[in-house]
């Protein structure tokens, strides 16, 4: 991708699957793990997994599961990390 198609909304850098479903870069290819965005469990659409699982509410609450996971990016498989 070029340095303008990058800062475009879907690029794999500002990837929100979560909140706006598109079909990624070549998303056949590359699996990609972001966590810029909280999810409540781990969240995997169109090539795109989300792994903020250890944000806060406001009032300083835990929002997610609090979970850590291991992640194969070849056979896109997660785990919870025990």
């Amino acid at each position: 991708m070029g340095k303008q198609e990058l800062w475009r909304d879907n690029s794999p850098i500002w990837a929100r699957p979560q909140v706006d479903f598109y079909r990624m870069f070549r998303d056949d290819l590359f699996y990609q793990v972001v966590g810029h965005i909280p999810v409540e469990e781990p969240l995997d659409m169109g090539g795109v997994l989300t792994l903020d699982l250890f944000s806060t509410y406001s009032n300083g609450d835990p929002y997610g599961n609090q979970k850590i996971y291991i992640v194969d990016t070849e056979t896109r498989k997660y785990i919870e990390a025990l």
